[in-house]
This record gives structure tokens, sequence and C-alpha cells, in this order.
């Protein structure tokens, strides 16, 4: 990808690339989870939309200390002045895990965050400004 910004919303039934080496896979999901007292009710942008979906409760599939791994395609962004990386994530439910984002450059990954347990019932914004000291040269 070299034209930005690069939007993502799902509503085009496409999900991300998942790693072929991790536990479980996300889902692409319309309308409220299946498990009890977690969430969400429905997407962030339309409230009845698409959202990417990973079931981790105690009544899933993917409990207990599963990974779920998705990427975004490949970018380009070495000219690219402002680079931010920022998606609407929900995280809610007593045995929820961690969230980890990083940025995969010339093989080398590297966390820029981790987002730990319950956030509570409501969509959250991550927002992260890729700067100069982000380990970044792609």
């Amino acid at each position: 990808i070299n034209t930005f910004p690069w939007i993502h919303d799902f509503e085009n039934i496409l999900g991300l690339d998942q790693d072929t080496t991790n536990d479980r896979d996300w889902w692409l999901m319309q309308g409220p989870t299946s498990s009890q007292l977690t969430g969400p009710q429905g997407d962030h942008t339309y409230g009845n939309g698409i959202y990417y979906y990973a079931e981790a409760s105690t009544n899933g599939i993917g409990y207990p200390n599963q990974t779920f791994i998705t990427y975004t395609p490949t970018f380009d962004i070495s000219q690219t002045p402002g680079k931010v990386l920022s998606f609407w994530y929900h995280m809610y439910g007593a045995a929820m895990g961690d969230l980890e984002i990083a940025i995969i450059s010339d093989s080398v990954y590297t966390p820029i965050d981790t987002i730990s347990g319950n956030q509570g019932n409501q969509w959250h914004l991550a927002y992260y400004p890729i700067t100069s000291t982000t380990p970044l040269n792609a």
C-alpha cells in the first residue's frame, strides 16, 4: 500500500491477513457477540455494521491463553509525513486478555503498546503517531 490515508472499516466484508501460526482467527461480525457479559453490541461506526472480532471468553473457543494474530497489508511509508496508526477497539469482559500493537519492519517485530484487561463496555480510539523515534524503517 502506498496511497494514504489507508482506511479499512470491514464494511466491504474483507478481514485482515491472519497469522497461520496463531491459535485462533479473527472473524467478521455484525451485531452483539455470542458470549454473555462481553461486547460489543455492534460496530463503532454504524452500530449495525461489520467489525473484526476474536471470541476469547470462557464460553468461547479461545479460552484460555490463546493468541489471535492479524496483520494489515504492508505499507511503504518511507516518503510519508505525519504517519499515524489509529483504530477503534472494544475489550469488555471479566477475563479479557491483552491487545498487543506492534510494527514489523525488515522482519523485526517491535511492540509499540499493550492494552490489558477489561476496558469497559465501550469503544476506545487507539492513536499512535509513528515518529522518527518509533523503530520503523519500512
